[in-house]
């Protein structure tokens, strides 16, 4: 089992940010930048390929609400990058979508993922 499904059947502990009957999005343990998220489908899926269209719908939603929501709570944000990994690069073999907030020139230091979690959450 990997830790994604262990993390959407509770047996460890993730920053969530959201959850409904399909997905789950928490804030990424190691970020590449401050409010960097993944977005879960809680059926084990492994790569972008074994995905069902409803499924990757719900996925995409997610994360236009999600992109929405950064850059409400986060003026200081530019842009924000979308990564699916494939292949070798995808170190967790359960599919998740990643977005990365991106600043531009002037990187948020000393803002954690809890008070990312939080915001997004309100």
């Amino acid at each position: 089992m990997d830790i994604f499904c262990q993390i959407i059947e509770g047996k460890i502990e993730a920053l969530k940010c959201f959850e409904d009957e399909d997905v789950v999005v928490i804030m990424d343990a190691n970020p590449k930048r401050p409010g960097h998220l993944l977005i879960i489908p809680k059926k084990h899926y492994t790569t972008l390929l074994d995905l069902d269209d409803d499924i990757l719908v719900t996925i995409n939603n997610t994360a236009k609400c999600f992109i929405q929501k950064m850059f409400l709570k986060y003026p200081k944000i530019k842009s924000v990058v979308s990564i699916v990994n494939y292949g070798e690069e995808q170190k967790v073999k359960h599919y998740h979508l990643h977005l990365i907030p991106d600043y531009g020139e002037e990187e948020i230091q000393g803002v954690s993922q809890e008070e990312f979690c939080r915001l997004l959450k309100d």
